[in-house]
């Protein structure tokens, strides 16, 4: 009986580990390539979404770049315990802030969405989609946020 129940369990076992092969064999989002990403309507419409989602993140218009000019010009008062936010508040900001690193690589991240959509959405031509010029037209405005706030905080 108790060989049975081992049997059983072995069995169980490699049926759903060999059934779950399939799943776990898919290749990553993160390597299609640009011919393939804007190769349909809604490839480019998440395209245009994701450079505007870009703009939100924490690290960027979300918190962080609307936070330090306040900190850094004395409307608000640092009492924290991050000497990060300290060295912001006390314009005392060296090259290794991770806050301010975290904050550029956000900024740099939109504006290659941003181009990535300007480079490639011309080449693509599909009659039915005529919205294409839209996408095209709205895609600067997220690398021109960036590339202002870049300019005015960084320097």
């Amino acid at each position: 009986m108790k060989t049975y129940i081992h049997k059983l369990i072995l069995a169980a076992t490699l049926v759903f580990s060999l059934a779950g092969c399939e799943v776990l064999n898919q290749e990553p989002q993160s390597s299609i390539t640009s011919d393939k990403a804007f190769q349909s309507v809604e490839a480019i419409q998440a395209s245009l979404i994701g450079a505007y989602n870009a703009l939100q993140s924490e690290n960027y218009m979300g918190l962080r770049i609307l936070l330090y000019p306040d900190l850094q010009g004395g409307n608000l008062a640092h009492t924290g315990s991050f000497p990060s936010f300290a060295a912001i508040a006390q314009r005392n900001i060296l090259a290794d802030n991770i806050e301010i690193t975290n904050v550029w690589a956000q900024i740099y991240d939109g504006i290659n969405r941003a181009n990535n959509i300007i480079t490639n959405v011309p080449a693509f031509n599909d009659p039915a989609f005529a919205d294409s010029k839209y996408c095209y037209c709205r895609s600067p405005l997220p690398e021109s946020i960036s590339l202002f706030y870049l300019d005015s905080f960084m320097g």
